[in-house]
């Protein structure tokens, strides 16, 4: 039985996803649609309630892709003086053998230094699980060359007593200087251990710093608003940096951004009063791109709910719709 690369990659996914990558934190392009997973300092940072979801498929065509599905609220909270939220994020990979969710509530407190000056920050702490679906794995001994197919009892033996779990903190801060922003996440702060399949591997502590700056231009008679912006993230070996814009008028977004030797991201949006919904694309230009089309598929969607009473001596936090 003969089975090409394309075939393979989704087992040589699984594999290297055990042994090295499940402690890698999930990512998205639209990372200021999901502007609390990012940073918690942004919880409440529009200060009327926002329900927000995102889904990310990579590698879409392949039968092991990667899926990230995430939901998450937040709101100014008069009664704590401060931004609150919640996140549920789960992260699915190789047809569903390797799962992680994520639970997460978030605080975060703005600190008025001047008119022009603000300073966020935001603190979360989150239970997560990993759990591995056994039944969906296969073997070399599964195989019967003479029938052609996977009709054995493997002999493996299962590791996975059920997955890992455990408990996570972060804290992150922002700066809004007039029409700048600048912020600095820190994941993962205890480093927590995490078990699967006889593997121990440790959550390393991950480091998000981000910023840019909100610009409007008179176009006829309209506004356009430019935003360049940038996203340098480190976790462990992995180093991850983003460069783009978005630009955006009478509600319809466009933008583009390169990500350091690994893709180009394309994304349209519309903006409106009650709801905002972004696609984009991530084309692949590392190498696995010659041997596989691993592009991502992307979509945010937020709605605004309206304020139950007027929030007063608040100040938001500036940052792109995307």
């Amino acid at each position: 039985m003969k089975t090409s690369l394309k075939q393979s990659l989704p087992l040589i996914s699984a594999i290297l996803f055990v042994v090295f990558g499940y402690a890698q934190d999930a990512q998205f392009s639209q990372y200021y649609a999901n502007r609390i997973y990012l940073n918690p300092a942004y919880a409440g940072g529009a200060k009327c309630p926002n329900v927000i979801l995102g889904y990310r498929n990579q590698a879409s065509e392949l039968a092991g892709n990667f899926v990230t599905k995430s939901i998450s609220y937040d709101q100014y909270s008069r009664a704590l003086k401060g931004g609150v939220g919640i996140n549920v994020m789960q992260d699915v990979q190789g047809e569903g053998n390797f799962r992680t969710t994520n639970l997460s509530m978030v605080y975060s407190y703005v600190f008025n230094v001047t008119k022009s000056l603000s300073v966020r920050t935001g603190f979360k702490g989150s239970y997560f699980q990993n759990s591995v679906q056994w039944d969906k794995f296969t073997f070399a001994d599964m195989v019967d060359y003479n029938q052609g197919g996977f009709t054995n009892a493997t002999q493996e033996v299962n590791y996975n007593n059920g997955g890992s779990s455990g408990v996570d903190l972060a804290f992150g801060a922002i700066v809004n200087y007039n029409n700048m922003y600048g912020g600095l996440a820190v994941n993962h702060l205890t480093e927590p251990n995490q078990y699967l399949m006889g593997w121990q591997s440790t959550l390393t502590r991950s480091y998000v710093l981000h910023g840019g700056m909100l610009l409007e231009y008179k176009l006829g008679s309209d506004n356009v608003t430019f935003s360049p912006n940038f996203l340098i993230q480190m976790q462990g070996g992995f180093k991850q940096i983003n460069t783009g814009f978005y630009a955006s008028k009478n509600g319809v977004i466009g933008g583009v951004w390169y990500r350091h030797k690994d893709a180009v991201a394309f994304l349209i949006g519309f903006d409106q009063k009650r709801y905002k919904v972004g696609y984009s694309y991530d084309f692949n230009i590392s190498k696995i791109g010659s041997v596989i089309n691993s592009g991502a598929h992307e979509v945010s969607f937020t709605y605004k709910l309206k304020c139950k009473r007027k929030v007063t001596k608040y100040t938001t936090a500036a940052c792109p719709t995307f």
